[in-house]
């Protein structure tokens, strides 16, 4: 036990280090986060006002807890779904692994420390959708300090479940990772196939769901019969949170408590048999993972000058770009395949019902016939999202780690170096936004002509959003780390780009709603605005940018 928590201490402390001590410009960063802090206010407060609202209608026909089981449910599956990235980077793709099997450390220990490491990473998430319904809930029903000590206790157990679940597909896929020669692509194929099986497992969860909710009488008598009927249905998706649910509203009575402590148990139990399978699959599946193969081949003159084509500067560093984000794993999981993630996640409720996809059809057909400006302005919304949160410019110089004095002694002015890098996230965000919409046109019915108008304005705004990224990655950089995953995922740069991307992409859709204009007007509008924020932040890039990236290093 010891072990296991002087592990868990040195990651943590060399998290901590990694974000902040190591940081020289941590002043910068704190800058940052007050920026962001002072925008979210507004966001914070109008989530609070709709979660009131909503508890004032349920506690009507007495299922308030309904707002409990929704928070921990919906919870219990971000976390489930966003863990693969995180375990996979913790568990597979972090090189401390290796240096520690040699020590007398047991399996169980190594294991536990990783997915305690995990566990606190997803605190982050319960922060964010479980803790202000837990915090509502006992202000709205004047609970006592009973309530708060069992929300205490569901709020730092309720994330284990899940994330034992989300491991242990991690482990049965990537166990079969390490076998052959090439291992960065097996790596690759490994951390894709886990999260297909993720995307699915979260389908067929949510369907099963809907299909015990599909039944409209059976509704009416949980509403009719209250005492939080309904919250039991909802609460029943992953194992144990239904006693979780029941101990938070008897909190005060001998019910509730025997119900908190077995929910304890039940968790204690899956993370148990977690552990003693763990032992047997982990360690298969890492040993060996970090070796790479090389191909012997002899370079003559005639190979290489088949092999070399003349090319512009700029187009030769942005393929360089891509090509560094599409064969180095981490970065592919966590810059690339966001770009594409996302509009999956968002999808999975249309494909958790039945006529989900048909539904979603006719109500995009009808938008587009009342209020097609309002189609582009989601689609030009949607675009920034995705460009915001793949982190692929917001990490750009970070990536570079400390090999970036090298860029300041290549023929490449600054300049190019960094619209290299604008381009390279511009051109994995228009890839997104251009998926998105020909899944569009095919299954949802958008129009050909309401696409191009999409397509058109959303260029302009991912550049915007990719030069702002970049410009908070020139700020405060992030260039002392051991692996790669330490450049994305723990890197404040990547959440401010995705916090004013999505406010950005909310204050867009909003003002067109309002101003109720028609698409032509709004196409208008929007490369006007974006044309010319983009000049601005050019310019800003050019000259601001530019003594930044020079002052690397001083």
């Amino acid at each position: 036990m010891n072990n296991i928590f002087t592990l868990t201490k040195i990651f943590l402390k060399d998290i901590i280090n990694s974000i902040i001590l190591s940081n020289k410009k941590s002043r910068r960063s704190l800058i940052l986060m007050a920026i962001v802090g002072i925008i979210l206010v507004p966001v914070v407060r109008n989530f609070i006002f709709y979660l009131s609202k909503i508890f004032d209608v349920l506690i009507e026909v007495q299922q308030e807890a309904l707002l409990l089981s929704l928070g921990v449910v919906i919870s219990s599956s971000i976390i489930f779904f966003f863990g693969f990235f995180y375990i996979i980077s913790a568990f597979y793709f972090s090189k401390d692994t290796e240096n520690l099997l040699p020590l007398p450390i047991k399996p169980y220990e190594i294991i536990s420390a990783k997915f305690i490491q995990v566990v606190l990473y997803e605190y982050l998430t319960a922060l964010i959708v479980l803790a202000p319904i837990l915090i509502m809930y006992g202000v709205k029903t004047s609970a006592g300090i009973l309530y708060y000590f069992s929300a205490l206790i569901t709020f730092l157990i309720v994330p284990v479940v899940p994330l034992v679940f989300a491991s242990f597909i991690v482990m049965i896929i990537m166990r079969f990772s390490n076998i052959g020669r090439n291992k960065d692509f097996l790596k690759l194929l490994g951390g894709i196939s886990a999260l297909i099986i993720g995307i699915g497992f979260n389908i067929v969860m949510q369907r099963n769901l809907t299909g015990a909710l599909s039944d409209p009488e059976a509704i009416e008598q949980m509403l009719l019969e209250g005492s939080n009927s309904l919250a039991a249905v909802i609460s029943s998706l992953f194992p144990g949170l239904n006693f979780a649910i029941q101990g938070l509203v008897n909190y005060n009575y001998m019910a509730g408590m025997l119900n908190m402590i077995i929910f304890i148990g039940i968790t204690s139990l899956i993370f148990g048999v977690f552990l003693y399978l763990s032992e047997r699959l982990y360690f298969k599946g890492i040993l060996g993972l970090s070796q790479s193969n090389s191909k012997k081949r002899l370079l003559t003159k005639e190979v290489l000058k088949n092999n070399t084509k003349s090319k512009a500067v700029i187009i030769s560093y942005t393929t360089n770009e891509l090509k560094l984000l599409f064969r180095t794993p981490t970065y592919f999981l966590n810059c690339i395949l966001m770009s594409f993630i996302w509009p999956i996640f968002f999808l999975i409720p249309a494909f958790s019902q039945p006529g989900g996809l048909q539904n979603l059809r006719e109500v995009v057909i009808n938008m587009q016939q009342t209020n097609g400006s309002l189609v582009i302005a989601i689609g030009f919304a949607i675009a920034i999202f995705i460009t915001s949160t793949n982190s692929i410019a917001s990490t750009a110089i970070s990536r570079e780690g400390q090999n970036y004095y090298v860029n300041k002694f290549i023929p490449v002015s600054y300049g190019i170096q960094i619209a290299a890098k604008v381009f390279a996230g511009s051109i994995i965000g228009l890839i997104g936004i251009g998926t998105v919409l020909i899944v569009s046109i095919l299954a949802f019915g958008v129009n050909i002509p309401i696409a191009l108008l999409i397509l058109i304005t959303s260029l302009l705004g991912i550049l915007f959003i990719s030069m702002i990224g970049i410009m908070f990655d020139l700020y405060s950089p992030k260039l002392n780390w051991d692996n790669e995953q330490k450049a994305v995922k723990q890197n404040f740069n990547v959440f401010y780009t995705m916090m004013i991307g999505s406010l950005i992409a909310g204050i867009t859709v909003y003002t067109i709603y309002q101003l109720e204009i028609n698409t032509v007007e709004t196409s208008i509008l929007l490369i006007s605005l974006y044309g010319f924020l983009n000049i601005i932040t050019y310019i800003l890039l050019k000259s601001t940018g530019v003594k930044w990236y020079e002052q690397l290093g001083d």
